[in-house]
């Protein structure tokens, strides 16, 4: 074992295999013998494949090159295609229109309009879909659900007047359909409204609301089982199952649990339940830790759940096909895979989202923590990674560089399942802090709502609760001897970036940070983003124009007088979420400071680096970048 300072330990671990690991799997489906989904590859600049596998587990491209499967609906898309008796339809990422095609033969455009389509699936009247038109006048763009022909690709608006949808699913008969809806200024995990109505040759007939008006609720994932409707809702203040009874209009609990459900709808059409063998299979988040369980309806609450012990820390886009439960699992030691399981023959491995040769010793392993906070939730939480590397060992007294790293959303959540970046660090001899904050998901809806406007001030606290959790953690880890609080760094993403962005201009704890796409003037992103998060900090700061001011004062743009810590940035020059005078506004205004700023545009990125060459230099950029602070201030 050799001695030398953390932060510089030799690792196998290479921003070339961060790349090569970044294959991303999504949007399960079956069709008879066939499983399909999605592959996102940064080696093919973030083409999105679709592939399928035969019930032996063999493995084919279906979509071909150039083509990439991909929507851009809400900018965050979801499930992009739909298949049926080997004819596949898909967004075609490029152009944002709609193609149809049989396995083995290229792709036609089957409609080709200025309507962008997301959560396709097939149904007896047509292709089903979230429709969102976009207007050559430049005004708002329109959501509703849509029938589309699939024969000439003729779109019907079936259902409109709310501002956005999301989960419209028709019952097997073809009689009734279901959908979750919202309207401005909340988001999917704020205030929604669940529908049924019955169909008619495809036409609506009759429509009614079947949650309270009154109660503010988030609805998700409703699906059909018999006559009656299953969906999640976080009326308990956990996203927790319900079942309404279609022929008597009551609502009654399926499972009560502390613990959610389901996530933030950022992605379309991603569920976290189905149905199974006449019951009910969901994966939960409980106390940070994930879990799969089976629901017996016909058993009497309490006495209804059985878990299923599985060996992943993170499960995903479950799907049930002929008995078989489909899901993307990831574990703390372990890259993400596509899983088949059965009772029979257990876990099936169908295909891995990277292979490592790599010695487990290496890993290091994600730990639950929470800790006391400022914040008005009173606690917060993170997932702890102590700098591992078998081959190295520290010099005596020693602490290690802490990493904190920051969640996008700000309504998201970070898991325990392994992610190769995490290693990258920790192999190295950081040591990691990937945080939930107040607001995150997982923890119940009374701590998702922290950063959210309360109803005296009407102001949010985005900015506020954020930094402050942050703070907290990186106090509660030095004051365990657990990092050197002089060589303390944060980096994020979108959300993550601004949080990023606006510890270093307010507080004086982090050394240097790193900023990935991330918001630097919040008043100028409310103007200029697009509609699903145009009324957003409405919620997080408060609505305008009564409070620009707070726009203004949590604007790191406009609080530099104490950003002193350098700053890396970095964006790509197609993103529509974060635009790129987000980060070319912070860049400028600290160069004319005469303050330490590094800034890398990258061309043909959007939200979210897709591209292998791109993640390999961000790595390597930012790890140099950390060091060298470390050097300039030991000096």
């Amino acid at each position: 074992m050799r001695q030398a300072k953390y932060g510089i330990w030799e690792s196998p671990i290479s921003a070339t295999m961060l790349a090569s690991s970044g294959v991303t799997f999504s949007d399960i489906q079956g069709d008879g013998d066939y499983i399909y989904n999605i592959e996102m590859r940064p080696n093919e600049k973030g083409r999105c494949v679709i592939v399928r596998y035969n019930e032996a587990g063999t493995r084919e491209d279906v979509l071909p090159a150039p083509f990439s499967a991909r929507t851009r609906v809400h900018e965050y898309g979801g499930r992009s295609f739909a298949v049926d008796h080997d004819i596949v339809y898909f967004v075609n990422y490029a152009d944002q229109c709609l193609y149809k095609f049989k396995v083995g033969d290229a792709p036609q455009i089957l409609n080709k309009s200025s309507i962008r389509f997301a959560e396709l699936s097939i149904t007896a009247h047509g292709l089903l879909a979230v429709a969102e038109e976009h207007h050559k006048d430049g005004s708002e763009a329109s959501n509703y659900v849509a029938l589309i022909d699939t024969a000439n690709g003729n779109v019907k608006k079936l259902i409109s007047g709310s501002d956005f949808y999301a989960f419209p699913t028709i019952n097997s008969e073809g009689s009734k359909i279901a959908w979750v809806c919202w309207n401005h200024p909340n988001m999917p995990w704020d205030d929604t409204e669940l529908w049924v109505a019955d169909l008619d040759n495809g036409s609506i007939i009759s429509n009614q609301r079947i949650d309270s008006e009154n109660i503010h609720v988030s609805h998700s994932q409703p699906r059909w089982y018999n006559k009656d409707l299953i969906f999640i809702d976080d009326s308990n203040n956990w996203w927790n199952p319900y079942r309404w009874n279609a022929s008597q209009g009551t609502i009654t609990p399926v499972l009560t649990i502390e613990a959610d459900l389901a996530g933030p709808t950022w992605i379309l059409g991603k569920y976290t339940w189905d149905t199974f063998k006449n019951q009910f299979l969901f994966t939960c988040s409980e106390n940070g830790i994930a879990r799969m369980a089976l629901v017996d309806p016909s058993k009497p609450l309490g006495a209804n759940i059985r878990y299923v012990d599985m060996p992943f820390s993170d499960m995903s886009y479950i799907y049930v096909h002929k008995d078989n439960i489909y899901f993307i699992g990831s574990s703390t030691t372990h890259a993400p895979v596509l899983v088949k399981y059965n009772e029979q023959n257990g876990i099936v491995i169908l295909h891995e989202s990277a292979v490592f040769d790599t010695p487990k010793t290496i890993i290091s392993v994600g730990q639950h923590i929470s800790f006391p906070t400022k914040s008005r939730q009173g606690i917060a939480y993170a997932y702890y990674y102590p700098p591992t590397n078998p081959d190295f060992t520290a010099p005596a007294g020693t602490l290690p560089p802490l990493l904190v790293i920051i969640h996008g959303g700000p309504t998201a959540a970070t898991s325990r399942g392994f992610a190769l970046a995490k290693q990258y660090w920790t192999s190295r001899g950081f040591a990691v802090a990937d945080i939930n904050h107040g607001g995150s998901t997982g923890y119940g809806r009374k701590f998702r709502k922290a950063l959210q406007r309360d109803s005296i001030s009407q102001q949010g606290y985005w900015g506020e609760i954020d930094i402050n959790d942050c703070l907290a953690c990186v106090e509660y880890l030095v004051t365990q001897n657990l990092a050197d609080p002089s060589k303390v760094v944060i980096r994020g993403g979108s959300a993550g970036g601004y949080t990023t962005l606006a510890a270093l201009a307010f507080t004086n704890v982090f050394c240097a940070g790193a900023n990935y796409y991330g918001v630097s003037d919040i008043l100028a992103l409310a103007k200029e983003t697009h509609k699903f998060e145009s009324r957003y900090m409405d919620q997080l700061i408060g609505a305008l124009p009564e409070f620009e001011y707070l726009y203004i004062q949590r604007s790191p743009i406009n609080n530099l007088d104490k950003f002193n810590a350098p700053l890396l940035v970095l964006q790509g020059d197609e993103d529509k979420i974060v635009p790129p005078d987000q980060s070319e506004m912070i860049v400028e205004a600290l160069q004319q400071r005469g303050i330490r700023v590094e800034y890398k545009l990258y061309q043909g990125e959007q939200h979210g680096f897709r591209k292998a060459e791109t993640i390999v230099d961000a790595h390597e950029r930012e790890l140099r970048f950390y060091l060298s602070v470390f050097d300039a201030n030991s000096q």
